[in-house]
């Protein structure tokens, strides 16, 4: 077989995919609707003519740093990390996609470049069928699983990159925010921990009364709620040290979905890793069982959950020749419950803020230099769906 005519039709076919004449582009500015503090967000479609005068169109996504953001700069994320990210890390887990001959799709879009660390493009998901689920609305199970199983198979790449030293603490990720002790924790935590107990204890909105002995218990964790979270997090097996996505909450997850199987979920892809970080695996875990999944959907199927990411972390470790450690069930269980004081906190504040029918649940400005009750759009911790789901959760933890 004439292998080099081959080569030539291969590579006539990749270069009639190169553009040679821009014939027009079209910009859509995305709505703010409670899902970004960090980033304004263009969707900008190009058109463009290829060698054979074929007319084709490709969508990118551009991502602009906000300017408010620079009151805070030494300590807010920056887009130097998302880039690290891309160029590194995710780079060298496709490299080992492809050294496995693994044929999955990635779980992250394809990244185009970045300017002065304050833009970034990358390919737009939606024009490949991916969509995002309304945040106010929570994740049901069938969509917890698969983003669960697609954790565990990013860990798994990730401990694979660890274990070769392409991935080190010297690439200079930062430490998970809430593990450490910087203006955001101090003033996020216990600010929503304050609006949520005085909601309670003032009946607020749809609370009934009976909750002010609850109400109380949490105002009494304030005080110490942000080195409780700082000890645990920083107090981790090595073991169980990976790559966390750092931020996998609705508005960061896109779904294909099947539309001749009733929409149900087949495919997921992680955007905007602007906070990735090396810790437990259990805190991406963690994040999005507590903060984006419908809190009676995580409780009454909890093992069936943290099994299906426990499958997918060990399938996916034997599969890329892991020979080190594969934790085990046990394992990813107990992390869990080890780990409830941060649960606690989730639950407490980024789940009502997270799954809030306000646009803007808190000022990122404010957060900083004012009270809570400035800071915090009160009505995300007294709506009916917030009150009837996270009742249970409540008392489970004042019984700890």
């Amino acid at each position: 077989m004439d292998t080099k005519w081959l080569a030539e039709l291969l590579k006539m076919d990749y270069c009639d995919s190169e553009p040679v004449e821009i014939i027009g582009a079209e910009m859509e500015q995305g709505a703010f609707d409670g899902g970004h503090y960090q980033s304004s967000i263009t969707r900008v479609k190009m058109r463009y003519l290829t060698p054979s005068k074929r007319l084709k169109t490709s969508s990118m996504i551009h991502k602009n740093l906000l300017n408010h953001m620079d009151i805070q700069g030494h300590e807010m994320v920056q887009f130097t990390t998302e880039v690290r990210m891309y160029n590194r890390a995710l780079k060298n887990m496709e490299a080992l996609m492809d050294e496995f001959n693994d044929k999955r799709r990635t779980l992250w879009p394809k990244f185009y470049g970045c300017r002065d660390n304050k833009e970034i493009v990358v390919e737009d998901l939606k024009n490949q069928n991916y969509e995002k689920l309304d945040r106010t609305k929570w994740v049901d199970l069938d969509h917890a699983l698969l983003v669960l199983r697609s954790i565990g198979r990013f860990h798994a790449m990730s401990k694979i990159l660890l274990e070769r030293r392409v991935i080190t603490e010297e690439d200079g990720y930062e430490k998970c925010w809430y593990g450490t002790n910087n203006l955001m924790k101090r003033k996020f935590f216990p600010g929503a921990l304050h609006m949520l107990s005085q909601a309670m204890t003032n009946r607020s909105g749809f609370w009934p009364a009976g909750w002010e002995n609850v109400a109380e218990r949490i105002r009494a964790q304030i005080p110490t709620i942000c080195e409780a979270t700082e000890a645990l997090v920083l107090d981790y097996n090595k073991d169980f040290e990976v790559l966390n996505h750092g931020d996998l909450w609705t508005p960061n997850i896109m779904f294909e979905h099947n539309m001749d199987c009733a929409g149900s979920p087949v495919g997921v892809k992680f955007i905007d890793y602007q906070t990735p970080h090396l810790n437990s695996f259990i805190l991406d875990v963690m994040y999005f069982l507590h903060g984006s999944v419908r809190p009676s959907v995580r409780r009454g199927h909890k093992n069936q959950l943290l099994e299906a990411y426990h499958r997918s972390l060990s399938d996916n470790l034997n599969f890329f020749g892991y020979s080190e450690y594969v934790p085990t069930l046990d394992d990813v269980i107990s992390e869990d419950k080890r780990f409830l004081p941060l649960a606690f906190s989730i639950v407490c504040s980024t789940m009502p803020l997270a799954s809030s029918s306000s646009t803007k649940p808190f000022d990122l400005k404010k957060l900083f230099k004012c009270p809570p009750e400035e800071a915090f759009d009160g009505t995300s911790f007294t709506e009916e769906k917030i009150v009837k789901e996270i009742c249970d959760d409540l008392t489970e933890f004042v019984r700890l």
